[in-house]
C-alpha cells in the first residue's frame, strides 16, 4: 500500500484492517507492506496485520502520522522512520519550495483548510524538514526487528510508546552521543531500558500467537503487562467479499 504526493496538504487518509504477508523481495530493502513515501503526512495506520515483510511500515520524512494498534510478525523491521528532508531529500526545502506552492494551491491559509488543518499555518516556520508529531503507539511486534530510526532521529522527535515488543532485535539506531549506526539486540540492556522508559513493554520470552497463518492472533499466554492496551482486529472481516462487482470468490 503506497502513498506519495510530496505534498503536506494531502492529509486525513486512513489505512486500516489489511492483512499483508510474505513480502520479502529482491533489492536492497525488499518490499514495503505500507509505504508512506516522501513526506506523506496526516495518515492513520490502524489495525493492520503485517507478516514477513522486509519493511512492514516505512515512514519517509512526513509529519503527523499515527501508527497504532497494528500487529507485526517476523518483519525486518516492523517500523522504519527517517528524516530524509535533512539528508538526501533536503533539496525539496530550498528556494521555491514545492511544498509551499502546493499548499498555496489549496488556499491553506483560509477555510476550510485553515480550520481543518491548522498545523499547516505554522508548518513552514517549524523546521519543515524534521518529521515532527509522528506517533507509534500500542502495536505488537515479534519475531523480527522492531524499529529503525535513521538520520539521527531520537525519541524526542518520534513518539514511540505503549508498544508490546518481542523481537530478538530491538532497534537499528545511533544512540545519542554514539558514532556508530548499529543493531541493538534484545540482550542490549541499555536500549531495552530506553524503550521501557519511553513506556513500551519489552517481552523477552514472547510466546507467539496461537495460529497466525490461520488468522488466530490470540497470544499463547497471558500478557504480563496490565497497562498494555490493544483492540482486537476483526480478522474474520478482512479479505475479499462477494458483491455486485465480484460475484464469486476464488476457491482456496
Amino acid at each position: 500500500i503506497y502513498l506519495c504526493a510530496r505534498d503536506y496538504s494531502m492529509r486525513n487518509n486512513t489505512i486500516r484492517y489489511n492483512y499483508l504477508h510474505d513480502l520479502h523481495g529482491p533489492g536492497l530493502h525488499g518490499v514495503m507492506a505500507i509505504y508512506l513515501d516522501d513526506f506523506t503526512s496526516g495518515t492513520d495506520v490502524y489495525g493492520n496485520i503485517c507478516i514477513r515483510a522486509s519493511r512492514a511500515l516505512l515512514l519517509g520524512g512526513g509529519r503527523d502520522n499515527n501508527i497504532k494498534n497494528n500487529i507485526f510478525i517476523e518483519c525486518d523491521p516492523s517500523v522504519h522512520v527517517d528524516a530524509r528532508g535533512l539528508g538526501w531529500a533536503k533539496y525539496y526545502f530550498g528556494d521555491g519550495s514545492r511544498f509551499l506552492d502546493l499548499m498555496e494551491k489549496v488556499n491553506y491559509r483560509n477555510p476550510p483548510y485553515s480550520e481543518r488543518y491548522p498545523e499547516l499555518l505554522t508548518l513552514m516556520d517549524d523546521d519543515p524538514a524534521v518529521p515532527k508529531n509522528n506517533s507509534i503507539t500500542d502495536n505488537i511486534s515479534t519475531g523480527g526487528r522492531w524499529l529503525d530510526l535513521y538520520d539521527g532521529l531520537d525519541f524526542d522527535v518520534v513518539k514511540v510508546t505503549g508498544n508490546l515488543i518481542g523481537d530478538s532485535v530491538l532497534m537499528r539506531w545511533r544512540r545519542p552521543g554514539a558514532n556508530d549506526f548499529s543493531l541493538h539486540e534484545m540482550s542490549d540492556a541499555e536500549v531495552k531500558g530506553i524503550l521501557e522508559k519511553e513506556g513500551n513493554f519489552v517481552w523477552e520470552d514472547f510466546p507467539g500467537f496461537a495460529d497466525p497463518d490461520k488468522g488466530d492472533f490470540r497470544i499463547k499466554s497471558p500478557i504480563p503487562f496490565s497497562d498494555f492496551r490493544f483492540e482486537d482486529i476483526p480478522v474474520d472481516k478482512i479479505g475479499l467479499f462477494a458483491d455486485d462487482y465480484r460475484r464469486e470468490l476464488p476457491k482456496p
